[in-house]
């Protein structure tokens, strides 16, 4: 679990990089997984703001959307849910970015911490943008097999992975209760 001094962090690292989408990632950090309309309800934010944070906080691997099975109607029906977590240890990550590019110079030279400095602004990329993005750094003088080689440099030293799936479908069993929410308790000193 996190502590206090780790949620304030989070959410002073996502207000850094992000701005406006902190609302919406401090209200996944501080009450746990939650559909689309419950992170309305909570941060008061119009539909369409909430959809904007949401795709730009998954763009960049700071949420995770996932499905689970939930019954409704007195027929016993089941109906997949959306639910959005946030995923503390890749917010986390972000405050190491200019480490993992100084890494990544020293080792694998100025092509491949350009391609990961791509990564670490935009998020998620096609390789068709990492193509245009590398030409346009290059002058236009970049070639897709040399782009596709320093990409796959980056892949086999471990420094890009493949985006996770993009809604993954949690199986529950019938005799668990699925609880999301973190509940808070007091804790009295004596």
């Amino acid at each position: 679990m996190v502590g206090q001094q780790g949620v304030r962090y989070t959410i002073s690292l996502i207000a850094t990089h992000f701005g406006d989408v902190v609302a919406v990632c401090e209200c996944l950090i501080r009450r746990g997984s939650l559909s689309f309309m419950e992170v309305v309800r909570f941060t008061e934010l119009h539909k369409g703001q909430v959809k904007d944070c949401l795709l730009v906080l998954i763009q960049h691997n700071c949420v995770q959307a996932f499905s689970i099975p939930k019954t409704v109607g007195m027929g016993g029906a089941t109906k997949p849910v959306t639910l959005y977590m946030a995923i503390f240890d890749n917010i986390i990550h972000r405050m190491r970015f200019s480490k993992f590019l100084q890494i990544v110079k020293e080792h694998l030279g100025n092509q491949c911490a350009e391609l990961l400095e791509g990564f670490l602004q935009h998020g998620r990329l096609t390789f068709e943008l990492l193509y245009d993005r590398a030409s346009g750094l290059s002058g236009g003088k970049a070639k897709r097999d040399d782009v596709l080689a320093t990409f796959n440099k980056l892949v086999h030293a471990h420094y890009l992975e493949r985006c996770p799936k993009g809604d993954p479908f949690l199986e529950t069993d019938a005799n668990d209760e699925v609880s999301f929410v973190r509940k808070r308790t007091r804790v009295s000193i004596d």
